[in-house]
C-alpha cells in the first residue's frame, strides 16, 4: 500500500469498507491501473485520512461499526470535498438512491452508487472515468468525544451546611433531588421540565425511560411471545432533527439491550416534510443500522409519495381516523381512489401496506377491498396491555 504523504500526481482512490474482501478486490484493481491507493477499515480513521490523502475518488461503504456511511459523507461535506464518492451497500436499492440524495442535499459529488457484489470489471470502469484532482489544502479538525451522556433523569446531591459557627466543617446533611439530563448535556430542573422552552430537550431521555421498561418487560416474557412481537416506536420530529438522533438511539438500546431489528420506527408526513434533507439523512442512517421505517401518511399523500421513491420506507402506514375522508366518507368514490391509489403506488414501490385506526366495519371493509394488507383499530380488538408472568406489571405494547 502507498504512504498516503506521497506525491499525489496521478489519480488516487480512497477505500473505506470494513470489509477487507471487497477492499482487497477494488484495491487491486486501482493498483494494476496505476493509481495510488490506500484503504481504511476503521470509519472512524476516515476524515483524518481523507485530509491527508486528499483522493480524486472514495469507495464509501454505508454499513460499518463505528461510523456509518452517512456521518462520513457528513463529514467530509464539513471539510469541503470535492471528490467523486461512490457509496456502496448489499442492502436494498432504496438505501443507496436514498444516500445519494443526501450526498447531493450536502452538495457532494457522486459518481455513481455500487450494489454488493460487483466484479473487478465494473471497478476498472469507473475508474477510468475522468477524476478531477483536489488542489486546495484540507483542515484537520478533532475527531468526536464519545464520551458522551445519555439523557434521562439524574439524582443530584448538593450538601446543606448551618449558618452557625461550625458552617466551614461537616454539612448537616446532602440535599439529594432529581434534574433531568437534557438531550444536550445540560441539567434541567422538574419544574421547568416541561416548559415550551425545554420540551424538544427532554425527548431523547423519555424515550430512555420507556426503552428501559421494554427492556425489562422483554427480558421477562416468553421466548415464543417475543419472538412474534415487532414493537412500533413513533419518532417525534424534535429528536429527529436532532445530529446525534441516531447516536443517541443506538445508545438507548445498547444500554437495555435491544437490537434495532426488534423496531419499526413511524415517522409521519408532517415531520417528513418539515425538514425533509435532514430527516431523510437521518431515516438514512436508521435504516443502515437495522431499524425498520413505517411512513405514516394521512392528508398529504401527493407530496409524500413524490418523496417516498427516494426515501429508505419499508412500510406505508395509513392512519384513517388522520383522515377526514376516509373518518366520514368511507363509502364515497373519492375514498376508493384516494386508497386505492396509495396502495397501488406503494405495491408498486415494494412496500407493505398496512391501516391503523380501523375503528368501524365501513373503514375495515373499504381496507380490505383496496388490498391494505395488514389492518389493527377498535373494530378488530382494542390494544391490551401486557401482563408480565412474575410481577404483573403493564407495558403498552404500542409504545
Amino acid at each position: 500500500m502507498n504512504n498516503i504523504l506521497s506525491q499525489a500526481n496521478t489519480p488516487s482512490v480512497m477505500i473505506i469498507d470494513d470489509d477487507e474482501e471487497i477492499g482487497n478486490l477494488i484495491y487491486r484493481c486501482v493498483e494494476k491501473m496505476g493509481c495510488r491507493s490506500i484503504t481504511i477499515t476503521d470509519s472512524r480513521l476516515a476524515k483524518v485520512a481523507f485530509s491527508r490523502f486528499r483522493p480524486d475518488l472514495v469507495f464509501l461503504d454505508l454499513r460499518m461499526p463505528g461510523k456509518d456511511g452517512l456521518q462520513i459523507m457528513r463529514e467530509l461535506s464539513e471539510i469541503n470535498c470535492d471528490a467523486q464518492l461512490i457509496p456502496m451497500s448489499g442492502l436494498n436499492e432504496r438505501v443507496l438512491n436514498s444516500a445519494l440524495e443526501v450526498a447531493r442535499s450536502l452538495k457532494l459529488s457522486v459518481l455513481t452508487t455500487l450494489h454488493k457484489p460487483f466484479k473487478g470489471e465494473t471497478v476498472r470502469g469507473l475508474v477510468s472515468s475522468e477524476i478531477d484532482r483536489l488542489n486546495r489544502e484540507l483542515d484537520l479538525k478533532n475527531d468526536e468525544d464519545h464520551n458522551r451522556v445519555i439523557p434521562g433523569p439524574s439524582l443530584q446531591f448538593e450538601p446543606v451546611f448551618s449558618t452557625g459557627n461550625d458552617s466551614e466543617k461537616d454539612p448537616l446533611c446532602n440535599r439529594l433531588y432529581f434534574t433531568w439530563r437534557a438531550d444536550n448535556g445540560h441539567d434541567i430542573t422538574f419544574d421547568r421540565l416541561f416548559d415550551d422552552s425545554h420540551k424538544a430537550e427532554a425527548i431523547a431521555g423519555l424515550a430512555g425511560l420507556m426503552l428501559s421498561t421494554l427492556g425489562k418487560e422483554i427480558s421477562a416474557m416468553d421466548p415464543a411471545i417475543r419472538s412474534e412481537l415487532q414493537f412500533y416506536y413513533t419518532i417525534r420530529p424534535e429528536f429527529l432533527i436532532q445530529a446525534e438522533a441516531v447516536y443517541l438511539l443506538n445508545e438507548l438500546l445498547l444500554a437495555n439491550n435491544l437490537e434495532p431489528a426488534m423496531f419499526t420506527l413511524e415517522i409521519d408526513e408532517k415531520t417528513l416534510l418539515a425538514n425533509p434533507a435532514h430527516i431523510q439523512e437521518t431515516m438514512s442512517r436508521l435504516e443502515i443500522q437495522g431499524f425498520r421505517i413505517a411512513l405514516v401518511c394521512a392528508e398529504d399523500s401527493d407530496t409524500v409519495l413524490a418523496r417516498a421513491r427516494s426515501l429508505p420506507v419499508d412500510e406505508l402506514q395509513i392512519d384513517l381516523a388522520a383522515n377526514q375522508l376516509l373518518s366520514s366518507r368511507t363509502q364515497s368514490s373519492e375514498a376508493d381512489f384516494w386508497l386505492g391509489s396509495l396502495v397501488s403506488f406503494a405495491r408498486k414501490e415494494g412496500l407493505n401496506v398496512s391501516a391503523r385506526n380501523v375503528n368501524t366495519q365501513a373503514q375495515y371493509l373499504l381496507a380490505k377491498k383496496c388490498g391494505v394488507r395488514s389492518v389493527s383499530g377498535s373494530y378488530l380488538g382494542a390494544s391490551r396491555s401486557y401482563i408480565a408472568p412474575e410481577d404483573n406489571h403493564e407495558l403498552e405494547l404500542a409504545l
